[in-house]
């Protein structure tokens, strides 16, 4: 079992005790959550003002996140709340009366948790004088009510001639995001990749949410910071494809070897996709790392081929018989660097234990790949050199002919 199967047997368990009213465990093992494709903290984030509708929402998408399998520790961030008083004052009526807020304010801090009046002076020391109302008559909601505040003519009033005062459940916390109040609900994914659990999630969104207005959604957490890793891998995979290209151009002295040469790495890439198809294996940024390794290895392979048919015809040997000689003495050098390749990567592919599943994607990827690629370097790659070199010569004779 991996850690996060361990801490899924352990919640579970521990959710079963009345005590327990929130609890969700994690691996720690932040390297793990970057590089794999398995179990990453996913957060969607519900915007709006309001926080009683975007609090409705997220609870809507927290059961929707429980239901969808994959899905562990659902959790919204938006607590309960604490009971507070809400007071809403009738500005119109306030300053009629010559009254402010801060005045208010100022008079309800004095009635209800004191204000210092003067100070008593006893030889050297020094004391504050705290003026507020006796303890009987601040006690209840009532006591609010009936208190008096001094208007700047003199009068007195009492509070609820100019207020509304009311007892409800109010946040523990206002989360900000981008500006805007958020609610976010978070979760993890196990035993699933954390791309298909979160598509499933944004269809049954899309049909069973409705979102009223001033409320939007965001998806964020770790799926968002793996795309950005993802759409990096993918562009360093093409300058890597660029950049080898660019340099065996300068060694062969051609622009049609070298294309010749990476022909196999589509094949090499279609291995990788079975392979990770037939395990059942998340393309993870592990798996990215693997291609690249890949594409060194192939080239080399496809290098020392058409290298040597190269040196053959330039003894005298003719195309075809060039190409079958190449082939019969770089077989082994080339079966060489592949198995030697593939069993090194094998332990690695095939390993189960702890923490084994950061990196069993990077042994998979090369040996799929590695196998595919290297049955198109000994078969297909001279293929294509034949045809494109017997075109080429054609394509010259007309020429001089004409």
């Amino acid at each position: 079992m991996s850690t996060d199967q361990y801490g899924a047997a352990i919640t579970a368990q521990a959710r079963e005790w009345p005590e327990i009213t929130k609890i969700f465990a994690s691996s720690d093992n932040y390297l793990n959550r970057i590089l794999r494709g398995g179990s990453a903290n996913l957060t969607i984030d519900v915007y709006g003002y309001d926080l009683t509708r975007t609090t409705v929402i997220a609870e809507q998408l927290a059961t929707i996140a429980r239901e969808t399998p994959g899905s562990r520790d659902v959790r919204i961030s938006q607590d309960i709340g604490r009971p507070e008083l809400a007071m809403k004052i009738d500005r119109f009526r306030a300053t009629a009366l010559g009254l402010t807020m801060d005045s208010i304010a100022l008079s309800l801090s004095t009635l209800f948790q004191g204000g210092v009046a003067t100070q008593y002076r006893e030889e050297d020391d020094q004391y504050d004088v705290l003026l507020r109302l006796d303890e009987p008559r601040r006690q209840s909601l009532e006591d609010i009510r009936r208190s008096e505040i001094t208007t700047p003519t003199g009068a007195r009033i009492r509070l609820d001639s100019i207020a509304a005062i009311e007892e409800r459940m109010g946040p523990v916390t206002i989360r900000r995001k981008n500006q805007e109040r958020v609610v976010t609900v978070e979760f993890d994914a196990i035993d699933r990749p954390q791309g298909d659990l979160l598509a499933d999630i944004r269809a049954r969104v899309a049909q069973e949410v409705l979102l009223p207005d001033g409320v939007t959604l965001g998806y964020s957490g770790m799926i968002e910071e793996q795309e950005k890793a993802e759409r990096t891998m993918v562009m360093m995979i093409a300058l890597g494809i660029l950049l080898v290209y660019m340099v065996m151009a300068g060694q062969f002295e051609s622009f049609r070897h070298p294309f010749i040469i990476l022909f196999s790495l589509p094949f090499a890439f279609s291995g990788v996709a079975v392979a990770l198809f037939l395990t059942n294996t998340p393309l993870s940024m592990i798996a990215y790392i693997g291609c690249i390794l890949l594409i060194g290895v192939v080239v080399n392979n496809a290098i020392v081929l058409i290298d040597y048919i190269n040196i053959l015809r330039e003894r005298g040997q003719r195309l075809g018989e060039a190409i079958v000689n190449s082939g019969r003495q770089r077989l082994r050098p080339v079966l060489i660097t592949t198995l030697t390749t593939i069993l090194g990567m094998l332990p690695m592919a095939l390993s189960h234990g702890e923490g084994s599943e950061t990196w069993r994607p990077l042994g998979i990827v090369v040996v799929g790949g590695l196998s595919v690629s290297t049955l198109v370097t000994l078969v297909i790659v001279p293929v294509v050199y034949d045809l494109m070199e017997t075109r080429r010569e054609r394509r010259r004779l007309e020429e001089k002919r004409a």
